[in-house]
C-alpha cells in the first residue's frame, strides 16, 4: 500500500520572525530525542515528509543546528545575540539579521542610522521643535523682530528733544511680526510668553546745523527706567545745514533680559534748555 503524506500545514518558518516556527521546533526537538516516544519507523517516515516541506527553504534554514543547540554557534555568536528561550516548549531566540538595502528598496530612501548622520539634507514634518541641545531654538514660531523707523529729512526735525529724558517719537514699524509696537506712542510691547534675552539697538540723528559742543545722549531701555549709566553720551559737532558732509547721529547697543509686558522704547537727552531738533530715528529688537 502506498503511504501518503499529509502536506505540513504549518509553515517551515514563522511569519512574524523569520525564524523556524515552535511546531516545527517540537517536531525536530522530538526527532532528535531518542526517549521522546517515536520509534525509528515513525521517524524514518516523518523524516521522509519533511523533504517536501523544507524544499524551497532558504539555505540556511536548512542549517538547524542553531535552533536545536543549547547555544549558539561560534559563528552565529560573533552577527546575532543569544537569548534564552522563554519556556521549555519554545526554541532559543535568534534576531533576524535585517540587509540594510532591503530596507532602502522597501522604504524608498536610505533612513537615518543612530549616532552620527552625515547625509541629512533636511527634516519634514516634524511635529515638536528641536531643543538648543539639540541644534535647533525650541521654537515653532519666528522670535520677535521689530525695526521701527521715522526720518523727516535733514533739516525739519519731527520731535526737539531737551533737557529731559524723553521718548522719541517714531511712527512707523515696517517689520513687526509680533504686533508689539504702538505707532503713536513709540513704544515696544514684550508680548506674553516671549520674555527672555533681547538685543536692542537704538539710532538717533539730529538735525544738520545743529549748535556744537553740546552734550546729549541716546539710550534704549524700559519705559519706567530712565538712567544716565544706560546711556551713550557724546558732544555735538558744527554741522552745515544740508551739507552732506559731518552729521550728529549717535547709535547705541544693549543686550537687554526683557519678562512680557515690559515697554521697551528708544530715548534721549539733549544738555540745552532750549533743544535741539531730531530728523532721523530708529529702534530695532529680536529676541536671542
Amino acid at each position: 500500500m502506498t503511504t501518503r503524506y499529509v502536506p505540513a500545514r504549518v509553515p517551515l518558518l514563522d511569519p512574524r520572525t523569520g525564524l523556524i516556527s515552535r511546531e516545527w521546533y517540537l517536531f525536530f526537538q522530538t526527532m532528535m530525542d531518542p526517549g521522546a516516544g517515536e520509534d525509528d519507523d515513525t521517524a524514518l517516515l516523518l523524516s521522509g515528509a519533511l523533504f517536501g516541506a523544507i524544499a524551497d527553504a532558504p539555505a540556511d534554514v536548512l542549517d538547524l543546528a542553531p535552533y536545536l543547540a543549547d547555544g549558539p554557534r561560534d559563528d552565529l555568536a560573533a552577527r546575532t545575540e543569544y537569548r534564552e528561550p522563554e519556556d521549555d516548549l519554545s526554541p532559543p531566540l535568534y534576531p533576524s539579521a535585517v540587509n540594510k538595502s532591503d530596507v532602502i528598496d522597501a522604504l524608498g530612501y536610505t533612513p537615518a542610522s543612530a549616532g552620527a548622520n552625515s547625509d541629512i539634507t533636511s527634516l519634514a514634518g516634524l511635529t515638536t521643535a528641536l531643543s538648543v541641545a539639540q541644534g535647533g531654538t525650541g521654537r515653532t514660531t519666528i522670535s520677535p523682530i521689530l525695526m521701527a523707523t521715522r526720518f523727516s529729512g535733514y533739516t525739519t526735525p519731527f520731535q526737539t528733544i531737551a533737557t529731559a529724558f524723553s521718548t522719541v517719537l517714531i511712527n512707523s514699524a515696517p517689520i513687526d511680526n509680533a504686533a508689539g509696537f504702538n505707532t503713536g506712542t513709540g513704544l515696544y510691547t514684550v508680548p506674553a510668553g516671549e520674555g527672555g534675552l533681547y538685543l536692542v539697538t537704538g539710532k538717533i540723528k539730529l538735525v544738520d546745523g545743529a549748535q556744537a559742543g553740546v552734550s546729549w545722549a541716546t539710550a534704549v531701555g524700559i519705559n519706567s527706567n530712565d538712567t544716565v549709566s544706560a546711556s551713550a553720551w557724546t558732544s555735538t559737532v558744527a554741522t552745515t545745514a544740508g551739507s552732506g558732509t559731518t552729521r550728529n547721529v549717535q547709535t547705541t547697543t544693549r543686550l537687554m533680559l526683557l519678562a512680557p509686558g515690559d515697554q521697551v522704547r528708544l530715548y534721549a537727552y539733549v544738555d540745552l534748555a532750549a533743544g535741539l531738533g531730531v530728523t532721523g530715528a530708529e529702534l530695532a529688537l529680536f529676541k536671542l
